[in-house]
């Protein structure tokens, strides 16, 4: 808004973010929810946003820890600490070598059983940023929407699916992320595939073997090639060779 600069997979630049809140008119960031971040300390110019988020309207921090960044919330949301909740390596596949799967169960019972997991925090936040009632939120059904929207995109009908199911939450995600893979159950359709269950019985995970080149088939430009120089990062070019060219300061703090 500020700058004009690009968005990225539908993502802005977080250096963006101080000028985004500081530079009033239409679109002025005003409220802002952090999870489980210090963007003050890990963000380009971080001392900028600190001068400018007590300047928010609102702001929530879903964190176990006071830092630099949480310092400045309104509140401070702490849902159950690592030990105290169930793990299965995501995102960290981007970079694996081999398809494998693996589950760690808790090592700890949360001291208050009644209170509110992590994810239970963030639907809450959800229906709260739509406008409706805090004592309004229903997080079963925002749950549910969510889970039949999972299920949509694997060409299933969530109402039949979720009668496999006593119970709501990331587990059930993933047991449907799991089951409608390449290496899944298919809800009984391959009796012999994977499943959540199957995979807590596995305590040291299971290896699939190697990746599968997927590229042609994931690829979504109109050439079906990767843009490996965009118009966008050519033109930004001569900048760089200026910083290039510059003389380097003579003190560097590491």
């Amino acid at each position: 808004r500020v700058r004009g600069a690009k968005e990225v997979l539908g993502q802005v630049p977080v250096s963006c973010l101080a000028e985004e809140i500081a530079t009033p008119g239409e679109g002025q960031i005003k409220a802002l929810i952090t999870v489980a971040g210090n963007p003050v300390l890990s963000t380009p110019a971080g001392h900028k946003l600190d001068e400018v988020l007590p300047s928010l309207d609102a702001m929530i921090s879903v964190d176990l820890w006071l830092n630099e960044t949480t310092r400045h919330a309104d509140v401070i949301l702490p849902g159950a600490s690592p030990l105290e909740q169930p793990h299965h390596d995501d995102l960290i596949l981007n970079f694996a070598i081999n398809s494998v799967a693996n589950y760690s169960p808790p090592v700890f019972a949360k001291p208050d059983p009644g209170a509110p997991d992590e994810w239970e925090i963030l639907i809450r936040l959800t229906g709260l940023c739509t406008g409706t009632p805090a004592e309004d939120v229903d997080v079963a059904a925002i749950d549910n929407g969510f889970f039949d929207y999972m299920c949509f995109t694997q060409g299933l009908d969530g109402a039949e699916v979720r009668t496999h199911y006593d119970h709501g939450g990331p587990e059930r995600t993933l047991d449907l992320t799991l089951r409608s893979g390449p290496f899944g159950d298919h809800y009984g359709q391959n009796p012999d595939g994977l499943t959540l269950d199957k995979l807590k019985a596995a305590p040291d995970g299971i290896n699939y073997g190697h990746m599968v080149s997927r590229v042609p088939e994931v690829l979504g430009t109109t050439d079906r090639k990767i843009r490996l120089a965009p118009q966008y990062l050519l033109d930004d070019l001569p900048r760089l060779a200026g910083r290039i060219a510059r003389e380097p300061d003579e003190l560097v703090l590491v």
